[in-house]
C-alpha cells in the first residue's frame, strides 16, 4: 500500500466518533510495535534509504532525502500528539530487528475526512506475511480504540502486493484516483459491528 489503504464515500467526518488513546505498544505473533518518538528518527529513516521499499512508496520510485524523511516524520508526530494515534515502528519479536512501520492517519479525501491505513516494510521483509499480520491489528485498533467507521487504503496502480493485500484484508475496492500526480487504487474496509 501506498503503503498504504479503503460502499461509497461518506458525508464528511461520519466515519469518526469520539476516539480514545490508541495502544502506543502492542504484539503480534511476530512483531512488537512501538508509538512514534522523538527519538526514532534514524529508525524511521531507514525505510527511506531502501530502494526496493521507495519503488512502492515514492512517488517518483526515488529514495527520499534526509530532510524530506524529516518533514514527514515531523507530521508523524505531530499527528499522535493532535489524535492519539498514528504511526507505529514494527520490530520482530524474535530478534529486534528493524522491520518497518504501519499506521493510522487522519486525512482528507475528495473533500471528505478518512483514516487511512498505511504502511512501509524493508524489502527484505517482503513477501513473509508481516503486512498481512500487522495491518490487522492496526485495523482492529482502528475499529475498537479509534471507534472509526471505516479505514480507506490506497496505493499506486502498478503496486499489486498492496493490492492483494488491501483485498486480502476484506477491503472492498472503490475506484481510481489520483494521489501526487500519480494513478492510485482506492480501497475501503467498513466497520462491521458498533
Amino acid at each position: 500500500m501506498r503503503s498504504g489503504t479503503a460502499s461509497a464515500l461518506v458525508s464528511a467526518c461520519s466515519s469518526f466518533h469520539a476516539p480514545s488513546m490508541a495502544s502506543p505498544h502492542f504484539i503480534t505473533p511476530r512483531l512488537a510495535a512501538h508509538r512514534l518518538s522523538a527519538g526514532d528518527f534514524a529508525t524511521f529513516r531507514a525505510i527511506h534509504t531502501d530502494v526496493l521499499t521507495m519503488q512502492t512508496l515514492s512517488a517518483d520510485g526515488s529514495i527520499l532525502s534526509e530532510e524530506m524523511s524529516r518533514a514527514i516524520f515531523d507530521r508523524h508526530l505531530k499527528h499522535w500528539d493532535e489524535h492519539d494515534y498514528g504511526l507505529w515502528l514494527l520490530s520482530l519479536t524474535a530478534s529486534g530487528e528493524s522491520v518497518g512501520y504501519c499506521g493510522l492517519r487522519r486525512m482528507t479525501l475528495r473533500g471528505v475526512a478518512e483514516v487511512e491505513l498505511f504502511f512501509g516494510l524493508h524489502s527484505r521483509f517482503f513477501r513473509q506475511g508481516l503486512g498481512t499480520e500487522i495491518a490487522h491489528a492496526v485495523l482492529e485498533i482502528g475499529f475498537r480504540e479509534i471507534r472509526t467507521a471505516s479505514v480507506i487504503g490506497f496505493t499506486l496502480s502498478t503496486n499489486r502486493a498492496s493490492r492483494a493485500l488491501m483485498t486480502k484484508l476484506g477491503m472492498t475496492y472503490e475506484g481510481p484516483m489520483e494521489h501526487a500526480g500519480l494513478p492510485h487504487q482506492l480501497y475501503r474496509l467498513t466497520r462491521s459491528s458498533p
